[in-house]
């Protein structure tokens, strides 16, 4: 029971972090990222936002996890609906 309440304690920081992350890079897409960019073709067709690979890519850094697999592992833990922030 203990170590459930570790993980889901864990969980709940990634996805925080996560979430912080989502809006700092949503902010600062629309204010520097030319319109040509964010309105590019088939941009609705994408399962996941721009700013969310963005905050993946920065809690991988800060978690020090060396491979993209062990990283999807913990991100499908954490967030397993998926995300489309």
């Amino acid at each position: 029971m203990l170590s459930y309440l570790k993980i889901n304690n864990n969980a709940q920081t990634f996805q925080e972090l996560f979430s912080q992350y989502c809006l700092l890079f949503d902010k600062l897409i629309k204010k520097y990222v030319p319109i040509r960019y964010r309105d590019r073709r088939n941009i609705e067709h994408t399962k996941i936002s721009d700013a969310s690979i963005m905050a993946m890519m920065c809690l991988k850094a800060q978690y020090r996890i060396s491979s993209w697999i062990s990283f999807y592992r913990l991100f499908k833990l954490t967030l397993p609906n998926g995300t489309n922030a």
